[in-house]
Formats: C-alpha cells, structure tokens, sequence
C-alpha cells in the first residue's frame, strides 16, 4: 500500500476516534448536568414540602389571642382655602428662614421578597391537566365470504378515514379583572377547597392541601405577574386579593387563606387571624397607617388588611416562615399598568410655551386611589412618576429650560407647577385628607400645596438633578432647592449647603421668594433620601 495513503487512513481514523471520543465525553457531562439538576429539584422540592409540613404542624396548636386596637383616623392637616397671589408691586426682601427639627425621610430596604423555592422549581410542581388517554384503534371492517356460485365484481373496499388527533387539553385559566387590566392565571377546578371551619385543625388541613404541587405554578404566575407589572408590595397584596376573590367567590375565608399562602410562598411576612369564625389577613408595617386596625405581635404592629374588620379581640397564628420579609409600602418605582388612559393637557402661564399633553393611566390612578395613607412624605415624594406621564410631560419640559442657568430652569417648572393646575383643599375635593402621587396631581382636576411640593420637588430632582427638601409648616407645604452657585433668595443653610425657598403655591413667586407670613415660622425640614 502507498505510504502517503497509509498515512491518510492513519490520520482520518485518528479523527474519526478523536471525533468519538469527544462525542461521549459530551455525552458523559450532559448526563452529569442532568443529574445535578434534578438532584437540586429534588432536593429544593423536598425543602419546600418540610417546611409547609412544619408551619400546617404548629398551625394546629392553639392561636395566640390579641387585642386590636382602633384605626387612626386620617389627620386634619388645616389648609388655605386659596393659594396667595404674590403681590406684582411687591418688592421682595430676602432673608435668612428659621426652622426646627430636621427629618431624614429614609428609604427602606426595597429588594423585593424571594419566594420559598424559585420560580422555575414552582413551575415545575405542574400537575394540572389530566393524562391523555389514547384512543383505541377502530377494528378492521371484516370482509363477507361469498359463495363460489355467485361471482360478483369485486366491491372497492370502504375508504378508512384516518383517526383524528385528540385534542390538546391545555390547564385550566381564571380569567379577572383589576385595574383596568384582564389577569389570566392557572387557577382551575382541581385547585377549588374547602374549610369546614375556621378552628386551628380545619385550616392546618387545608394548609396541606394547598402546599401540594399543583399549587405551585399558581405561585409561579403571580410572582411573574408581579415582576412583569412592576408591583408593589401593596399592589401584589391587592392582585391576590383581587384574584382570589374572582376565584373563590362568596367563601371569604377560603379566599384570604389562599391569599395569605401565596403571600407567604411569595417570601412576604404576613399572618392569619380569626375573628367572630371569619379569617383576617395581617400585614406588618414600620410606619403608622391610617383607617387600618393594628395590634402588636412580637414587638411588630401588624394592620388588618381589611378597613371593615371588627375592633375586637383575635387569635392568630404567629409563627415566621423561612425567608419571610416584612411589607414595604414605598414605591421607588412605578408600576406598569398600562390601560385605558386618561389625557390633559396643561399649560404654563408665565411660560405659554410650556405646553404638555400627558396622557396617565386609569389603572395606576385606580391602584393610587385605595394606596394606604400614611405619615411618610417620602411616600410619595420617591415614587416619581409613571414613564407614560414622562414621555409626555419630560420633553416639553426639557425643551424650554434648555440653555438657562440652574436657577431660571428651576424658575420654569416652578411657574407651570404654580399655574398649570387649578386648587383646591383635599376636604373640598375628596371629603377627606389625602396626599397625591404625582401621576395623581396631573390626573384630578385639582391639587393643594402638598401635592404641588411633592410634584415640584420630583421635578427638580430628574430634570435638573437637584437635592431639595420640603419644608412643613402647621398647615402649609412649601420646598426649597439647593443650587450649585450662590442664588439669591430667601433661604436656610442645612450642613453648610444653602437651601434657597421655592414655594410652588405662591402664585407668581420667583425662586427664592418666601410667603411673608411664613418668614418667621419655623419650617420642620423634611429631607427625601436619594
């Protein structure tokens, strides 16, 4: 044989084996990862069942009892019932503000909760549709035999039409509505329970049931409906609520049970009560919460998440789950609830050509409107505004404040914040006190001076990047701006930065300029945490 061709069969050979060898290697690992992988199913699936036997084991043990105490009632903030006019004649004398206490408003810790297990594991819990069942083959129609005397042509055999393919048998789906938007999740017949009671024993068995695998991709829905929607912790409890109440309607305690598991296999802190044979949902809060019953559990104040729940005594069931965190009511984003909108069109007086037409959504302002009241200016101050309203509002606003100083572009937002909007009290309005998010000033026809500081103060930190404080007055909400430079007008120096005063319900008022009868009041200063 030739050399060189022995040489060439040498060497495709050694390939081939090469090409062989790797082929199985491959393989070899593949099959590792596979086993990796399902020994970590497995192993988280068996973390997930030990747990929920735990926490249904000790839910059979008697609830601790526990005195509500009575919802504060919303404050009486006293409010002008007209902003002041600046005086045109007037000629303004700058001065130095006293003020009082200064507040840091913190942000919390906004790292939303992890759920028990992840999310692919609780997908891959699916144990929703029934098995297909295959259909048994149709007999082979049987041939007559006919006798040798009578010979006849020979018939065409029947046409054996193909036996169709069954039908795909897809879970079940609950279909609901809620702000403005049409929710799908995999809820179905299989899922539907029932409590005989609400003693300790009842709701521990159906505890177990709903911690069986078919729950979990119900879980797995929500958490994504939450991450794909931007949730907050309030808007989640409110989707569950919304979602079971579709579900399971008329059995009020079947739906909180069901809400309250998904919340706790959501990695939130919650807890259930019992309450005249009806279940409560509680929910822990570091700050005051208004129309709300509360108790103290454990040195945590937990609020009823039910405005209509008696002020009386209730036996709960306190006991942590693993990797449980508390409810955070602050939004440092909004969420994206995109549905029908609602458009306005404002315009700036001093400023005609500050001219926006922003469109907000009517989901987000439904979500906004049951939002808790609380004590936390930060609250609102933080949550911006909704990225519809930016893209309407933000480009007109950056066209007429491009080329001027700090000042004379912070001097164009303070005018169309002062006369873009119409004013009104919130008792005149609403009936009630109620601070607005900013998405909600440019929604209502009307807003106060809170309202207007919250909106101006969102304003001038993202479009200019200044820091600015809001200045609380007994019955008066006012800002004021630190600026890069030295700018004239009334002011207060905070940690050796001056804070010149920027009064977005001083109609007419020109950066720096203080209502004279606030002059010598002192301001509580409210810093808002970046």
């Amino acid at each position: 044989m030739n050399r060189n061709l022995l040489l060439g069969l040498l060497c495709l050979f050694s390939i081939w084996t090469s090409a062989q060898s790797f082929e199985e290697y491959k393989r070899q690992q593949q099959a590792k990862y596979r086993g990796y992988v399902q020994q970590k199913t497995e192993d988280f699936r068996a973390y997930r069942d030990r747990v929920n036997a735990e926490y249904a084991e000790f839910m059979r043990k008697a609830w601790k009892r526990e005195e509500a105490q009575p919802a504060k009632p919303l404050p009486k903030r006293p409010e002008p019932p007209k902003p002041v006019v600046r005086d045109p004649l007037e000629i303004p004398r700058f001065d130095a503000i006293p003020f009082g206490e200064v507040r840091d408003l913190q942000l919390p810790d906004l790292t939303k909760p992890e759920p028990v297990i992840p999310i692919d594991q609780l997908e891959g819990l699916v144990f929703t549709a029934p098995e297909k069942v295959k259909p048994e083959p149709e007999p082979e129609p049987k041939q007559e035999v006919k006798p040798k005397e009578e010979v006849k042509p020979k018939e065409k055999p029947k046409e054996v039409k193909p036996t169709p393919k069954p039908k795909e048998v897809t879970p079940e789906e609950l279909t609901f509505k809620w702000c403005g938007l049409t929710w799908r999740v995999p809820l179905g017949k299989q899922h539907k329970f029932r409590l005989n009671s609400t003693k300790e024993a009842d709701v521990a068995d159906a505890w177990e049931t709903l911690s069986g695998a078919k729950y979990g991709p119900v879980v797995a829905a929500c958490l994504k409906a939450r991450d794909a929607h931007q949730l907050p912790d309030w808007g989640y409890l409110h989707f569950l609520e919304a979602m079971a109440n579709a579900f399971l309607p008329g059995t009020l305690n079947e739906a909180r049970l069901l809400e309250m598991f998904i919340l706790v296999q959501s990695g939130y802190q919650a807890r259930i009560a019992r309450a005249n044979d009806q279940l409560f949902l509680l929910i822990p809060s570091s700050g005051d919460i208004y129309e709300y019953s509360s108790m103290t559990i454990g040195g945590r104040t937990y609020y009823v998440a039910d405005k209509k729940a008696p002020i009386s005594s209730y036996y709960v069931y306190e006991r942590d789950f693993p990797k449980e965190k508390p409810f955070v009511w602050q939004m440092n984003k909004l969420p994206v609830l995109t549905s029908e909108n609602a458009t306005r069109t404002l315009k700036g007086q001093r400023y005609p050509e500050v001219k926006a037409t922003v469109d907000v959504s009517k989901g987000l302002i439904a979500l906004m409107k049951d939002y808790p009241r609380c004590n936390d200016w930060n609250h609102y101050a933080l949550a911006s505004l909704s990225e519809q309203a930016k893209e309407g509002l933000y480009p007109v606003l950056r066209k007429n404040m491009e080329g001027k100083s700090k000042k004379d572009a912070a001097g164009v937002l303070l005018d169309f914040v002062q006369t873009a909007f119409d004013y009104k009290t919130d008792d005149e309005q609403f009936g009630v006190e109620r601070p607005l998010f900013g998405d909600e000033t440019l929604f209502y026809p009307f807003c106060d001076c809170e309202d207007r500081s919250i909106l101006y103060s969102i304003l001038v930190r993202e479009l200019l990047g200044l820091d600015v404080v809001l200045l609380h007055y007994p019955d008066h909400l006012a800002t004021a701006v630190c600026f890069d430079g030295n700018v004239e007008g009334d002011y207060m120096v905070l940690n050796g930065h001056r804070y010149v005063v920027c009064d977005p319900t001083y109609i007419g008022a020109n950066v720096g300029e203080a209502m004279s009868c606030y002059k010598n009041t002192k301001a509580t200063i409210l810093r808002i945490s970046h």
